[in-house]
């Protein structure tokens, strides 16, 4: 949603950030900086955060004192995301966008009177939703202000809107409360073999409620969505949410839709009985969901050991939803903000396993279609990032030494040579060989070769060591002495 605020709405929530990330007091030229505009702009900008927190029950406030600057309060019940929530819900935008989806026959004029502004405001705003909206693989039609576009489009495009605010706490949906939805599902969902996570309790109770607006407006899903055998196991339970109110025509496509919408799900974890079934379809088509799959789970098994992954068969069916996923929705470019500073941090604190991964992307680019590569690689990334790291300790890659063994003269034992190194090794390795994926821009802790020429080949390599072959007994004493250094200099930088 960061893309439709205005200018101050986007240094508002800069500044919020800033003051909620350290517990200090700020001063005015160190905000400045952090929003790149002059002293006066900070200051009011400070009056517009004020302003908003007096509107917000006062869970935070924000303190200016003389020569200390300003200070952000609140209490450890709430968080930033509470706060960002109600800020994005308070933005011109959101508000149009709401009304766009929950009302009908609107205009500039009506829409003016709603939000209490003037129609040249609504105006210069939904001329930039418009823009939005087509980024997004969607259109707005003036004369009515009805969006249109592929009806499974536009019900995840305002799912993705109205979660970008759940930490907020407050319901987004006019028509019918949490309480009456949250009745409905558990009384049919009572019985049923389908186990779902309080999580994902709440987000079908998310999609229930924008299905129900949406087919109250008399828009339902008209183009069949191809899925895999394993899909269709959870069509009777799911059909079982779907109102008797939709035309037969678009009954199957709706409940084809909303079983997607549930099991192509990061976090859905349930595998049913023709589980081995599913892989068995993909591996014998086989499809590029499995290839995309097997190529992303591969290149990170190149360098993981095998009991370091808990569960592969889960992972493959996780990567395999999110290919499902990231190609139906490919032109949705909207995603939540915590996405960019969650990649950002896990690059920080994960960096070989963040450069693994973008190598992996790369490897397998052609199976993905051009608005992925560009607009939407970080949807595809972030959820990539969280699926390895709830299924394997991905730290496993900061605390090796990764080594390039590189051997001129006689390259065919190379193989034979690193599992030796593994094994006579202290410290934990992973060993790259000429045959070997390389690891982004080079970057080797050690490489071991017995031609000098290999050093220009690999320029990154933090250290090099040469032996002959067969190496000699010296040569295994100086390269695990130079692996022992390597391993207590790591240990002191973390």
């Amino acid at each position: 949603m960061n893309e439709l605020l205005d200018g101050v709405e986007k240094r508002g929530l800069l500044f919020l950030k800033a003051l909620y990330a350290e517990e200090r007091w700020w001063t005015e030229k160190e905000l400045s900086a952090v929003g790149n505009c002059s002293s006066e702009t900070t200051f009011r900008t400070i009056a517009f955060l004020k302003e908003f927190a007096a509107q917000t029950d006062q869970f935070f406030t924000i303190t200016s004192k003389k020569n200390k600057g300003l200070f952000l309060e609140t209490s450890a019940s709430h968080s930033i995301g509470e706060i960002e929530g109600h800020y994005i819900k308070r933005s011109l935008s959101y508000k149009i966008l709401d009304n766009l989806f929950q009302k009908r026959n609107l205009n500039y004029q009506r829409l003016a009177k709603l939000l209490f502004v003037s129609p040249s405001t609504i105006y210069r705003k939904v001329k930039k939703i418009q823009l939005f909206l087509e980024e997004n693989g969607l259109s707005l039609n003036l004369t009515n202000f009805s969006i249109a576009g592929p009806e499974w489009q536009v019900r995840e495009f305002f799912y993705r809107v109205y979660w970008s605010v759940l930490k907020s706490g407050q319901w987004p949906f006019n028509e019918f409360s949490y309480q009456q939805l949250a009745h409905t599902y558990q009384r049919t969902i009572k019985g049923m073999s389908l186990k779902l996570s309080k999580v994902e309790d709440i987000q079908f109770y998310y999609r229930l409620a924008i299905n129900k607006i949406r087919h109250r407006a008399g828009f339902f899903i008209q183009d069949a969505i191809v899925l895999d055998p394993y899909f269709h196991y959870y069509r009777p339970i799911v059909g079982a949410f779907i109102p008797a109110v939709i035309p037969p025509v678009y009954l199957d496509y709706e409940t084809t839709f909303l079983t997607f919408a549930l099991v192509a799900n990061p976090i859905f974890d349930e595998q049913s009985d023709n589980s081995d079934s599913r892989l068995f379809w993909h591996q014998h088509n086989p499809s590029d969901a499995y290839l995309f799959s097997k190529g992303i789970l591969d290149s990170v098994k190149e360098n993981c050991p095998q009991n370091l992954i808990h569960n592969e068969e889960r992972l493959m069916f996780k990567l395999l939803n999110l290919y499902y996923y990231t190609m139906l929705f490919s032109k949705l470019t909207l995603a939540h903000t915590n996405i960019e500073a969650f990649i950002k941090s896990f690059s920080q604190e994960n960096t070989y396993f963040y450069q693994h991964i973008i190598n992996s992307i790369n490897n397998i680019r052609h199976l993905l279609p051009k608005s992925v590569l560009s607009s939407n690689i970080n949807y595809l990334l972030y959820h990539l990032l969280l699926i390895f790291s709830s299924e394997i300790d991905v730290n496993f890659m900061n605390n090796r030494i990764y080594v390039k063994l590189s051997c001129t003269i006689e390259p065919l034992n190379e193989e034979y040579l690193k599992q030796f190194l593994i094994k006579k090794a202290n410290q934990p390795l992973i060993v790259h060989t000429s045959h070997s994926s390389d690891i982004p821009l080079n970057q080797y802790d050690l490489l071991i070769t017995d031609n000098f020429m290999a050093e220009y080949e690999y320029p990154s390599a933090i250290t090099h060591c040469i032996w002959d072959y067969p190496p000699t007994q010296r040569d295994w004493h100086n390269i695990l002495e130079k692996i022992d250094t390597i391993a207590s200099h790591t240990l002191v930088s973390l």
